[in-house]
Parts: structure tokens; sequence; C-alpha cells
């Protein structure tokens, strides 16, 4: 037996469909006495408008964001790169480029 109480999700695929279904009579309601090509190019640059406002509208939040977050991360690293060492590092035996021997800062001296 199944039960009549419909799910969240049922309930809103429905309250979309009817919703969308009203658009749509008034819509068809709204172009009926237009010629059909006029009602047509209405149609396209409205749905174009449309789409257009809310491409700027939710995509420039984001791309806002995102530009903050690359700006933070970049002054992040720039922090540690600016700082500089002045005390001279203890002399190591390494291969550098100059074969095998003792280096300081990069420089063999021995």
């Amino acid at each position: 037996m199944t039960s009549k109480h419909l799910t969240a999700g049922a309930r809103i695929g429905r309250f979309l469909g009817l919703a969308y279904k009203k658009y749509a009579r008034s819509e068809a309601k709204a172009f009926q006495k237009l010629p059909i090509a006029l009602a047509m190019a209405i149609k396209v640059a409205v749905r174009a408008g449309t789409v257009g406002f809310l491409l700027y509208f939710l995509l420039l939040p984001m791309l806002l964001a995102a530009l903050a977050v690359a700006l933070l991360v970049g002054l992040s690293r720039s922090s540690i790169d600016l700082h500089v060492d002045f005390a001279p590092s203890e002399p190591e035996l390494m291969h550098g480029n100059d074969g095998y021997g003792l280096y300081q800062d990069g420089i063999r001296i021995g």
C-alpha cells in the first residue's frame, strides 16, 4: 500500500512544474496577438537578458571571491619570500656546481 504523503522533493518538483505551466500559459496569452516573428524575437531577447542578468550577478561575486583568495595566497607567499637572512651559513661538504667540496652560501671555499 502506498502512502499519500509526498516527499519534500516531490512537493518542490510539483510546485516548480505548476509555476512553469502558469508562466508558459501567461506567456502564450501575452504573445498570441503579435506576429510570430516578433513574438519569438521578444521571447529570445527577454530570455537572453534574464540569463545575462543572472550570470552577471551570480558570477561576479564568485569571481571577486576567487580574486580575493588568489590575492591572499599571493600575499602569504610573498611575505615568506621577503625574509632575508643576513647571517652567513655554516660551511658544509656537498656536491655543488664546482664539484665535491666545502661550500658556504652556495660558493665553494675549499
